[in-house]
């Protein structure tokens, strides 16, 4: 958590805009098996913070198995019904995600260690998005 916590408070090109996250490519394995538990607040990040945003081809539908792109074919799965659901939700919240962004969020309590939150704010819209990347609720 204080490698992430520092990456996205701390990077001295975060703000701008200038660094492109992403959580699947075809070089690598699908985000839902590599971070288990941890897909789904692991694409939030990736896809709220400032940059470019990335989605790689099935990802929206909770796919697991490895793109082959040098065959130019994918194996045939079933979509992650709850995994595709929220990443659906997600993917139409993320016009509010525009604007200034502010990289801390004053948090209190026990539980606050495990939230990494920051904030967009734009002309008619604002956005405070929250995450937890421990195994364990907050």
């Amino acid at each position: 958590m204080d490698k992430l916590r520092g990456h996205f408070y701390h990077h001295p090109c975060m703000g701008s805009g200038k660094l492109c996250h992403f959580t699947e490519n075809h070089d690598e394995d699908r985000s839902a098996p590599h971070f288990g538990p941890r897909a789904l607040a692991a694409t939030v990040a990736s896809l709220t913070l400032p940059g470019p945003r990335l989605v790689m081809w099935g990802q929206v539908l909770g796919f697991r198995q490895r793109l082959a792109v040098h065959l130019r074919r994918a194996i045939r799965e079933a979509p992650d019904a709850a995994l595709s659901s929220a990443l659906q939700g997600l993917l139409s919240a993320l016009s509010k995600c525009r604007g200034s962004w502010q990289a801390t969020l004053p948090m209190h309590g026990d539980e606050a260690w495990r939230l990494l939150a920051w904030a967009w704010k734009g002309p008619g819209s604002a956005a405070v998005i929250a995450v937890n990347y421990t195994d364990q609720e907050a």
